[in-house]
């Protein structure tokens, strides 16, 4: 699913981050979305102590998106984690998918 997405998420499945990325998926908590038996989205979250959670990844396949498969995967993650607050970590291309769900922003992330 993430070669098909391209450039944008190659930095995941190309060469040897791929391997570091398996790793990473075992590591944190992931939910998959399918239509039928095919795989059309996930979202990969990681817990920060007993208070919040962090949206990690969120992908939708390119082929079911605007079928409400991304806010599913959302909510279900909200659900989950009961009482905690949640975060989205997203890149600025998909802050207008947030905006329009209701989300609120809540500062800026800074890469070092």
């Amino acid at each position: 699913m993430l070669e098909r997405e391209g450039e944008e998420w190659a930095d995941y499945w190309r060469g040897e981050n791929r391997d570091k990325y398996t790793k990473t998926l075992l590591e944190c908590t992931k939910f998959l979305c399918f239509d039928q038996a095919e795989l059309v989205g996930f979202i990969r979250v990681r817990e920060d102590g007993p208070v919040s959670v962090f949206i990690m990844d969120l992908l939708v396949d390119k082929n079911h998106r605007e079928k409400g498969y991304g806010s599913a995967l959302l909510n279900h993650a909200k659900e989950y984690f009961p009482g905690k607050d949640v975060y989205v970590l997203g890149a600025s291309e998909v802050y207008d998918f947030y905006e329009k769900l209701g989300y609120t922003e809540e500062g800026k992330v800074y890469k070092l």
